[in-house]
């Protein structure tokens, strides 16, 4: 659950960043970003949790620091905000 809430949560910081694109659906297809838009996984069924914190970022934002916009099984940028399993989510 949390990592789809810092997944989630990094897509709408990227679409308040300059460098990424200003819509949802720019971000998550921006061409090398989001493994499922290449892998055709993004069209599964999603379980309710999923649903509902999707539902919940898109109503109320996220609170994690805007400057979190990377997601990957490395670390990049300036430091790793949260790592849970192989994924860091990491500060610009």
């Amino acid at each position: 659950e949390l990592a789809c809430y810092l997944t989630g949560s990094v897509v709408l910081n990227r679409m308040k960043h300059e460098k990424y694109p200003d819509t949802l659906e720019g971000v998550i297809y921006d061409p090398g970003h989001y493994s499922p838009t290449w892998s055709g996984s993004i069209n599964r069924e999603y379980d309710d949790t999923a649903w509902e914190i999707a539902d919940e970022l898109l109503t109320y934002g996220t609170d994690i620091d805007e400057s979190v916009i990377f997601e990957a099984n490395f670390e990049q940028g300036s430091g790793v905000y949260q790592e849970i399993g192989n994924l860091k989510f990491c500060y610009e």
